[in-house]
């Protein structure tokens, strides 16, 4: 802080100096020096900045975690009540109908006519090839679902 305040003062006194001597010269001799002294006190002025503190060397960048002790809590037992299945009522059921679907033209985004029709290809429902299949020979398992509301559990 010292060595801040005797450099400032070393200005100020040249400062002192230059504008009771040198009153009586020519207007652009007395902005040249004052932009010389500007400039000085500029340059003086960077010098006496902070300089960044030094980096460490050998610590981590990251902090290290700090462990804790863990512990598990009391076991608790939670417990449901359940409805009796017979009061139970079936899921409800929404008929599908595709005809009442809103039907639109199909664009296939070609900008410009063809030069001729696309060429297409008559397709014979009865002369397709056929694999033979039996539905019945296939294994049934009968599918059991059984549905039972928890309610809400209390500890």
């Amino acid at each position: 802080m010292h060595v801040k305040a005797a450099k400032n003062a070393k200005f100020i006194v040249i400062l002192q100096h230059i504008n009771e001597t040198k009153m009586n010269q020519p207007i652009s001799s007395k902005y040249f020096r004052l932009l010389l002294l500007a400039v000085l006190y500029f340059f003086c002025a960077c010098t006496n900045r902070m300089q960044a503190p030094p980096f460490p060397i050998l610590e981590n960048e990251y902090r290290q975690p700090n462990t804790k002790s863990f512990e598990f809590s009391e076991p608790d037992t939670l417990t449901f009540t359940t409805q009796d299945a017979a009061k139970i009522k079936a899921l409800p059921s929404i008929k599908f109908d595709w005809a009442k679907l809103p039907a639109k033209a199909f664009d296939i985004g070609i900008p410009y006519k063809l030069k001729k029709p696309l060429a297409t290809k008559v397709l014979d429902w009865k002369n397709l090839p056929a694999t033979p299949f039996n539905l019945d020979s296939l294994p049934v398992n009968e599918l059991k679902v059984k549905v039972t509301s928890l309610g809400v559990p209390t500890m």
